[in-house]
């Protein structure tokens, strides 16, 4: 894992930076939510306040580098474009009618969102070492809480949205279709992020190529908690990067 190298100054203007190359239209396109300017300051508002923790820029750092570097668009490029059955799920359930730049720009932003459970949430562990019943509790503990805070915080933003963000914390099991395909993309490309290097000096901590970050996800998705199918279908978009 990287060690943060921006202060918090620093690390809110790369987001704000990134949310202006992004289009949040996306955002309106769920019911339940303002006008694109409330949804997009109250957004920008809530990452940047994230921003003075230590520990979301520590970890949402590796999640910008992803995107800044066109990493996430290539490997959603290759998703989107695949026939597999999980990109079929992602079709299916794509009742926004988002299309394929609109689902980037909804996993890009979501992705900045999610490093929210790095501060509070169920994710806090040591080494993968955690109780399935204990951690299970604790990410039903973290969902009602943190939609209460995005509620607080975030009062134009429909909770349609925070529910496929922060669903993304619960464990996969077979025939559990109470979370939605986006958020099992969302954990997958998550731990995908947090594998790979920053610079030279992570190197020794992280992976050394995407394709060697997805295949350890692939071969190991059960112990991750990840959806096998995700995790196969990143490995195939990995292998084109």
């Amino acid at each position: 894992m990287s060690t943060t190298t921006s202060n918090a100054g620093e690390h809110g203007a790369r987001i704000e930076a990134q949310l202006g190359r992004v289009a949040l239209s996306f955002l309106t396109a769920i019911p339940g939510g303002g006008t694109i300017e409330e949804q997009s300051h109250d957004m920008l508002s809530f990452l940047k306040k994230l921003s003075r923790t230590d520990v979301y820029r520590d970890r949402n750092s590796v999640t910008l580098h992803m995107i800044e570097t066109g990493m996430l668009a290539g490997v959603c490029r290759g998703l989107f474009a695949s026939d597999s059955g999980f990109s079929q799920r992602i079709a299916g359930e794509n009742r926004f009618h988002l299309d394929a730049n609109g689902l980037l720009n909804f996993i890009s932003v979501s992705l900045l969102m999610r490093d929210l459970v790095y501060t509070k949430g169920p994710m806090i562990y040591d080494a993968y070492r955690y109780d399935e019943r204990s951690y299970d509790a604790r990410a039903r503990v973290f969902l009602d809480e943190t939609y209460a805070l995005c509620e607080k915080l975030m009062p134009s933003i429909s909770d349609v949205y925070f529910s496929i963000v922060f669903k993304s914390v619960i464990r996969f099991t077979p025939d559990d279709a109470s979370v939605p395909a986006l958020s099992r993309l969302l954990l997958v490309l998550d731990h995908f992020s947090k594998m790979l290097p920053l610079s030279a000096a992570d190197a020794p901590h992280t992976l050394s190529s995407p394709r060697s970050a997805a295949y350890i996800l692939a071969t190991n998705a059960c112990f991750f908690g990840l959806d096998p199918s995700v995790t196969a279908e990143l490995a195939a978009c990995a292998e084109a990067l």
